[in-house]
């Protein structure tokens, strides 16, 4: 759950203590990281043996520091084969498993076309807290409105350029399919920059503001900042955003990020929350966790 730059915390809380301190009954198996493929399996039958008992499957995996960091750079973006293997095995039972992901991103494409793959929440490096904010996110204690910062590029990415291409832009020429959310296509994208999902649904809108007219010039004149990118707008921008789940505000507990940018020279941002409620009924479940 920790970081290259991540320093040393008083505690760490993971998610067999979340699921503890919320008193829900669990059962907990480790699994592999990235051992070699001749490596003998010493942890499908233990996970299989959780995962049978279970109402819910919650798998923990992806990377760490001991495949990922600055002196182990990553030739390749695909899932490791030994935890793949894993996830299909579990998925296999037919019942709810969710995928919380770990660490850097990697291509989710052979978990997204799995039908008995739930859902699959990207966690990255949580940090000291980080089981905690997992369990409350799946449970629904804490609604955040998760967005992918990064693209999500497919795993046969890193065969068609080499690691020491900086290029951004797409060359025909060189087979580079460009890269970033300015420059790759959405399409071509496993998961856009900007993707995200929510227990509800949010609509936005502007809200009424003055007309504008603006140049560079007249947006500039009488800013004494030295970064000129610092200069503030001249006027204040409103947006609206509405709960429009089913039950609305009703029924829906949620928060809504909105990230609106201007093309120059300034870059604003709001950050607005949306109707609260309380949360429904909840059920008593088994959960089952699998640590990769």
């Amino acid at each position: 759950m920790l970081g290259g730059y991540s320093g040393y915390p008083p505690y760490l809380h993971s998610p067999v203590y979340a699921a503890s301190q919320l008193n829900l009954t669990y059962l907990y198996a480790t699994g592999p990281v990235a051992p070699a493929n001749t490596t003998q399996d010493t942890w499908t039958a233990a996970a299989l043996a959780a995962a049978n008992q279970a109402d819910i499957i919650l798998y923990f995996g992806g990377t760490d520091t001991t495949i990922a960091s600055e002196d182990k750079d990553r030739d390749s973006i695909a899932w490791p084969a030994a935890q793949l293997t894993l996830i299909n095995t579990l998925a296999a039972l037919s019942k709810p498993l969710i995928i919380t992901q770990l660490g850097d991103q990697l291509d989710d494409t052979p978990l997204l076309t799995n039908p008995n793959i739930s859902a699959v929440l990207w966690a990255g490096y949580p940090g000291q807290s980080g089981g905690t904010a997992v369990l409350n996110a799946l449970t629904g204690a804490a609604p955040p409105a998760g967005r992918l910062p990064v693209t999500q590029y497919p795993a046969s990415y890193t065969a068609r350029l080499p690691m020491t291409d900086m290029a951004l832009r797409p060359d025909p020429a060189t087979g580079h399919p460009g890269r970033t959310y300015r420059w790759l296509p959405q399409s071509r994208a496993v998961r856009p920059f900007g993707f995200g999902l929510h227990y509800t649904t949010f609509s936005a809108r502007f809200g009424v503001f003055p007309s504008f007219n603006l140049t560079t010039a007249s947006l500039l004149a009488g800013c004494t900042e030295t970064h000129r990118d610092r200069c503030p707008f001249p006027a204040p921008v409103s947006v609206w955003v509405t709960n429009t789940g089913p039950g609305g505000a009703r029924d829906d507990n949620g928060n809504e990020q909105q990230q609106h940018n201007t093309s120059r020279p300034t870059t604003s941002r709001w950050c607005l929350r949306a109707a609260r409620s309380a949360r429904g009924p909840t059920r008593k479940r088994r959960w089952s966790g699998i640590r990769g």
